[in-house]
């Protein structure tokens, strides 16, 4: 029988340097590498429902509040990458 890790065990193992978010292993979707340096990816979406519910605000608070916070504080390096995924919906006239 193996042993129920979760994604911070996973990443811990994958690169002990990599740097993540607090309270949003729920919004993990991956990580990334690039010249033997691992990064783990966030989506921006997930965070903004994770921090609306944990601060009962609204969409506007979260996303203020996080990306002053959280997304526009890195230092590159091993720092999260943060995205927000798009919908073919949202690309309007680009829609191909």
């Amino acid at each position: 029988m193996t042993e129920n890790r979760n994604i911070r065990d996973f990443l811990e193992e994958l690169d002990p340097e990599m740097l993540c978010a607090d309270g949003y292993d729920d919004a993990i979707i991956g990580y990334s590498s690039f010249a033997g340096s691992f990064r783990v990816v966030y989506d921006m979406r997930l965070m903004i429902a994770i921090f609306m519910k944990n601060a009962d605000c609204s969409m506007e608070e979260a996303r203020e509040y996080l990306s002053y916070n959280c997304w526009d504080s890195g230092d590159g390096g091993k720092s999260p990458i943060y995205i927000e995924l798009v919908d073919k919906e949202d690309l309007g006239e680009w829609n191909i």
